[in-house]
């Protein structure tokens, strides 16, 4: 899932709730990982998904971008994200560059994010863009033209080319905080 851990919540129906411990997508299902099975395979349920973990993973899965951004800027177009781990209580953002992060660097970054988020772009989103596309937009890095799938979605602000692909984000930057 690019990252970023899978929802947790509980599958329930009249007899029993089963705790869901992480989703993941293969083959293009929904797998849930349960603490148990349900007493009766064929029982049909409900998925209830816990909102507040997914909407803290969502906004520092958003996070990822603006920081992805703002290293550029920063840095310069030479900074590739490497990978990365998000989850509701935290964010690991691992990137190239050839030297050290300076003090200054790191807090001119940390000052851009920042305003991005204060500026409260909005989400302009599009689905099923094709990779050609996006490769031409500037939205897609080395690391997304490795693992793109035909459905991804790609988001704007301006001057900010964010690929945005199936993972849950913040529809406003404000909404970070």
């Amino acid at each position: 899932m690019g990252g970023q851990v899978g929802d947790q919540g509980v599958l329930v129906n009249d007899d029993e709730t089963i705790e869901v411990l992480d989703t993941k997508r293969e083959n293009n299902q929904s797998i849930h990982i349960v603490k148990a099975l349900p007493k009766n395979l064929q029982a049909e349920f409900m998925a209830c998904v816990d909102t507040e973990k997914r909407n803290a993973s969502a906004a520092n899965h958003t996070a990822t971008h603006l920081l992805d951004y703002a290293l550029k800027q920063v840095l310069g177009d030479h900074v590739e994200q490497k990978g990365s781990y998000v989850d509701p209580t935290t964010l690991r953002f691992d990137f190239s560059h050839f030297q050290k992060v300076s003090d200054e660097e790191l807090r001119q970054v940390e000052q851009l994010v920042n305003q991005m988020i204060r500026e409260d772009f909005p989400l302009d989103e599009h689905r099923d863009t094709p990779l050609e596309e996006a490769k031409a937009l500037g939205c897609c890095s080395h690391l997304w033209r490795e693992v793109w799938r035909q459905g991804a979605r790609r988001a704007f602000r301006s001057e900010l080319r964010v690929l945005w692909r199936h993972s849950c984000h913040k529809y406003g930057a404000h909404r970070l905080l």
